[in-house]
């Protein structure tokens, strides 16, 4: 049941929503902002990062925003410019909960590391501080962030991207068909996801399918200005993560591979 008062609501949705400009974003070289995009991608095994995931003790997706901070660390090192800790917004999907309709997701956020570490205790506090954040965007449902899922998609994302200037990145793991899908009669060998900017540097989306994480970066090239080097510091650190676990990476077969 939608509350009464469209203006009290819209109200309790603003509220949520800036709770994410806090404390400001992190990064001194990821500051511009402006309409120019670029998209990349990579894959990754998904057997791989399980197997990788459990050996250091939590979950593909804490293994996902921990490849995403080993490259964030490389690339201000590289540029002289390094941060211990970046603001990154994280959507929590609630699909699984008794509401009907409205908005499937709370966005959250949380200061993550990205100074100088090992790839285990950089994986480590990630683990941490992901189920923290997960536990309280959960408990968030009962107040506010549960009337924002109610508004219209477009008022939310209107109210969300206003705010969000204050988060540094953006790492989005969305759920996939768990079949193969087709597109006029073709048979669709990779699914590279598209994940909105919203005023932030980047966002990196991965969509599980067909055995593989696919990985697309969205970048604003005012504040990323070398995209192409951001997307081989993340398959480097895919890389790096995958062997601090034990596995070695194995690669997605040529024929898969965009053109």
């Amino acid at each position: 049941q939608v509350p009464q008062g469209a203006g009290n609501l819209f109200g309790l949705a603003r509220d949520s929503v800036q709770q994410l400009a806090v404390d400001g974003r992190r990064s001194p070289i990821w500051t511009g902002r402006s309409t120019e995009r670029w998209f990349g991608r990579t894959a990754i095994n998904l057997d791989d990062v399980k197997e990788a995931a459990h050996s250091l003790g939590g979950s593909v997706n804490d293994l996902f925003v921990t490849g995403a901070l080993v490259a964030a660390a490389q690339v201000h090192s590289d540029a002289g410019s390094p941060v211990d800790e970046l603001r990154v917004a994280i959507p929590v999907s609630h699909r699984g909960s008794a509401s009907n309709g409205g908005n499937a997701f709370t966005p959250v956020h949380s200061l993550l590391p990205s100074g100088d570490m090992s790839v285990t205790d950089r994986f480590r506090l990630v683990h941490q501080r992901l189920d923290r954040v997960k536990r309280e965007g959960s408990v968030a449902l009962d107040g506010p962030a549960a009337a924002a899922r109610l508004l219209p998609s477009a008022a939310l994302s209107s109210i969300v991207g206003r705010t969000t200037g204050a988060i540094d990145f953006v790492c989005s793991n969305v759920r996939a068909a768990p079949f193969d899908l087709y597109i006029a009669g073709a048979h669709l060998d990779g699914n590279y996801p598209l994940g909105p900017l919203l005023n932030t540097s980047f966002n990196l989306t991965t969509m599980s399918y067909r055995g593989w994480l696919f990985l697309g970066l969205l970048a604003d090239r005012a504040a990323v200005t070398d995209p192409d080097g951001l997307l081989a510091a993340l398959d480097d650190a895919y890389t790096e993560v995958l062997a601090a676990g034990g596995v070695s990476r194995r690669r997605l077969p040529a024929r898969h591979q965009p053109a």
